[in-house]
């Protein structure tokens, strides 16, 4: 649940808040919108099926850095340490 800022209610001169309850279901073939359940005043809830709800594979590769490696710490391969550049131009 969301809590948005608090407001002065007109009805009884006291600082109200709105709050979003917002729940979403797994659904890998669905591209539709939120879908509006209910609102009281204070308390929106909505109600989405979306791919995004879904669990995520760690089958997929990782991400290739800027050489083209990928981003995995077993490769075998160790990281060369670099100096600053520019400590080497205020030294000379």
């Amino acid at each position: 649940m969301f809590e948005g800022p608090r407001y002065p209610d007109p009805a009884d001169l006291t600082l109200a808040t709105q709050k979003l309850n917002l729940t979403i279901y797994c659904d890998p073939s669905s591209t539709s919108a939120p879908k509006f359940l209910s609102y009281d005043d204070s308390i929106l809830n909505l109600e989405w099926s979306t791919p995004d709800g879904c669990p995520k594979t760690t089958e997929s590769e990782p991400p290739k850095d800027d050489k083209g490696n990928k981003g995995d710490s077993d490769s075998g391969s160790e990281e060369e340490s670099v100096g600053s550049g520019l400590g080497w131009f205020f030294l000379v």
